[in-house]
């Protein structure tokens, strides 16, 4: 007889596949448009409706957008969030990681988190997959990811995370 663990760990192998064949279908019906000369041809040669093959093409991704002034400021144990300024990429990190409202049915799909000060994307940090969400107070800290090479965020432009 199997047990409920076991049968847990299967439900999450198998949801990971999903996700893995979801991910490829996406990407290659992508490319299929792009070979076809665009969607309508990519329609007539599949025949399949137009909504339909726009909707298999997302790949059901997030990122999450936080807007922030120049300023910084403290919560009420005394930790810095804002903008920190370039004295401690680390401690900006943790600034920009944490209290956030995020429902927990969407925490998997968030991937990157862009932090907006004043206007202008400032940092992109990718969420760290399959990390810990840490709970508080009804807020998150997002498990952020830090480049092994620089220890500083992703830059502002189209970061290749596949």
């Amino acid at each position: 007889m199997t047990s409920l663990e076991e049968l847990e760990e299967r439900l999450r192998a198998l949801d990971r596949e999903e996700e893995d064949l979801g991910r490829q279908r996406a990407l290659t019906l992508r490319a299929y448009v792009q070979a076809a000369g665009g969607t309508n041809e990519a329609v007539r040669r599949l025949g399949m409706d137009p909504r339909t093959l726009v909707r298999l093409q997302r790949l059901d991704e997030l990122a999450m957008v936080v807007y922030r002034g120049t300023g910084i400021g403290y919560d009420e144990d005394g930790r810095p969030y804002g903008e920190l300024g370039d004295e401690d990429p680390s401690a900006q990190q943790v600034a920009d990681s944490r209290w956030w409202r995020v429902a927990k049915a969407t925490r998997p799909r968030i991937k990157a988190l862009v932090v907006v000060t004043a206007g202008t994307v400032t940092r992109i940090w990718q969420v760290q997959p399959g990390a810990p969400w840490t709970e508080q107070d009804g807020k998150v800290a997002i498990p952020l990811h830090s480049p092994r090479s620089t220890g500083k965020p992703w830059p502002a432009t189209s970061p290749n995370w596949a």
